[in-house]
């Protein structure tokens, strides 16, 4: 077994974690709101192991209107397991005929260090075949993401039409495996915008 401790800052949303191998059991404690009182609700600490269910928890949280903390434990929106095996780049479902162009991937391209102003390559794609437009696989400029859409700087109206399939990458690092292993911190432990969690996980030794 190997123990890792860190920190992060949280946005409020769902975090993925990498902690570079399989997650035996993991605990936090929240810096930030650790000596709150009378502020009900508020997750002062979560513990989870690999033989619970996934997206469950164990907690200590402010009991409501009173300067006093409950144990609890909730079966939504707590950890889950992550492994992505080897990620080069993201699966593409969707690619629309618009100005900008959207593609649809099947998970958040922050997660690739895919931004604004960055060059994305477009491949494998599946289109319908019409020699006077322009074709889906190629480089474009990405202006902005969301946790499943990349908005292209590029007017894509008169490109062929997408059927199926594709590939997208950072034109700067194609090969590089962005895949994480570790855990998924659901809305529900990862506290209020700006809250400040240290951690520590016990991890699986590879060796």
């Amino acid at each position: 077994m190997a123990v890792v401790e860190g920190y992060f800052t949280s946005d409020g949303n769902a975090y993925n974690l990498d902690l570079g191998s399989e997650v035996v059991s993991f605990e936090m404690h929240n810096l930030t709101q650790y000596n709150s009182t009378a502020n009900p609700g508020v997750l002062k600490r979560a513990w989870w192991n690999k033989s619970m269910p996934a997206a469950s928890y164990f907690g200590v949280v402010n009991t409501n209107a009173a300067a006093t903390d409950e144990s609890i434990y909730a079966a939504a929106n707590g950890f889950t397991a992550l492994d992505q095996g080897a990620v080069f780049g993201l699966t593409v479902s969707g690619f629309t005929n618009a100005n900008p162009g959207v593609l649809t991937v099947n998970f958040d391209p922050s997660d690739l260090g895919i931004v604004a102003a960055d060059i994305l390559v477009v491949g494998q794609i599946a289109e319908t075949y019409d020699a006077t437009k322009t074709t889906l696989n190629g480089e474009f400029t990405v202006a902005s993401t969301t946790a499943t859409t990349i908005t292209l700087v590029e007017d894509t109206t008169n490109y062929r039409v997408y059927s199926s399939s594709g590939i997208a990458y950072k034109k700067s690092s194609p090969t590089e495996n962005v895949g994480i292993v570790g855990l998924t911190l659901g809305t529900a432990v990862v506290g209020a915008n700006n809250d400040v969690w240290y951690y520590k996980a016990v991890l699986q030794d590879a060796s």
